[in-house]
């Protein structure tokens, strides 16, 4: 399994559809956002002049952002929002590795981590939302409303949906 935010050596364990496509929200015009996880060969850590990057960002025809495991799971202890997305997200693709990845969701995250990690990337999303960064004032609204009740979710039953466009917010 091969994707496009990995290099053909990488091994890719898990990839999901985010955004608006899998937040119920997508319009004629809306772009396809990715998430991945990939696994690094052992060899290329001690390849000379290995530079490591825990994170990978494509833009093509869809934009990808892919995390290397070790760099993912240490984002996910510290309750980063995108990194806990990424585990309940739908699925494109995925090994036995990923679906173990995914299992792991109840023990990576803790109450206090996600709340300081969620209001932070709140935080952020209100300050482009006033600031009208990009010119769309409105998509920094909803992901920040949306991030909010997903926390709300996530600290009330341990975990949250993706499909917002089904839920009372």
């Amino acid at each position: 399994m091969r994707d496009s935010a990995t290099s053909s050596t990488d091994a890719c364990i898990l990839k999901v559809v985010v955004g608006s496509h899998a937040h119920g929200l997508a319009g004629p015009e809306s772009d396809k956002d990715y998430r991945s996880v990939f696994v690094l060969p052992t060899a290329e850590l001690f390849r000379v002049g290995f530079k490591y990057q825990g994170t990978r960002m494509m833009k093509e025809e869809a934009d990808e952002t892919s995390w290397e495991i070790g760099h993912f799971l240490q984002l996910a202890l510290q309750g980063h929002p995108l990194v806990l997305e990424t585990l309940v997200a739908p699925v494109v693709t995925m090994d036995d590795w990923g679906a173990e990845l995914r299992q792991l969701f109840p023990r990576l995250w803790s109450a206090q981590a996600a709340h300081e990690s969620f209001l932070n990337y709140c935080d952020n999303q209100r300050k482009k939302m006033l600031e009208k960064k990009d010119g769309r004032p409105a998509k920094y609204a909803a992901a920040y409303v949306r991030v909010l009740f997903n926390l709300c979710e996530l600290l009330e039953r341990g975990t949250f949906s993706i499909r917002i466009s089904e839920t009372p917010v």
